[in-house]
């Protein structure tokens, strides 16, 4: 009596797992890239909350991210920038490397105003909600 397993069960395996990776792999990259969307999302908000306490102590926003005391945290798949459009008005922006994503907060007078993210990857970024009453969405965007 031989022991062992025949080929067609071997090669019966391997189509199984085959099928079972084809299938795990986009999942896999989908969850990879909510995950980046997330970071960049925190990095934003914590970077737009450190630019308005700066706005509350000196009734003006930063022109750079050097004069903030919270730093923001180093992201391999973004880009920060702060866009000061007045003493009272700041916009914080997260780009994604690839290009195809911007996170954008708007700050005014020390609060965030809006958050949303703009660009053709957002969606697979991010869950966009829906604008609440007096909300706007961006061309192309989604809110956060």
């Amino acid at each position: 009596m031989k022991q062992g397993f025949t080929l067609i069960e071997l090669l019966v395996v391997v189509l199984i797992i085959g099928i079972l990776s084809s299938v795990a792999l986009p999942q896999y990259e989908k969850s990879v890239n909510k995950a980046r969307g997330a970071e960049a999302v925190i990095a934003a908000k914590t970077v737009a909350d450190s630019a308005n306490l700066y706005f509350l102590e000196r009734r003006q926003y930063p022109t750079s991210q050097t004069e903030l005391t919270v730093k923001a945290p180093d992201l391999k798949n973004f880009t920060l920038t702060l866009n000061r459009t007045s003493a009272t008005q700041l916009s914080v922006q997260v780009s994604s490397n690839k290009g195809a994503a911007v996170i954008t907060v708007d700050c005014q007078r020390g609060k965030i105003n809006s958050r949303y993210c703009t660009g053709a990857d957002c969606s697979s970024y991010f869950s966009c909600r829906k604008p609440a009453s007096g909300e706007t969405v961006p061309a192309g965007g989604c809110l956060l």
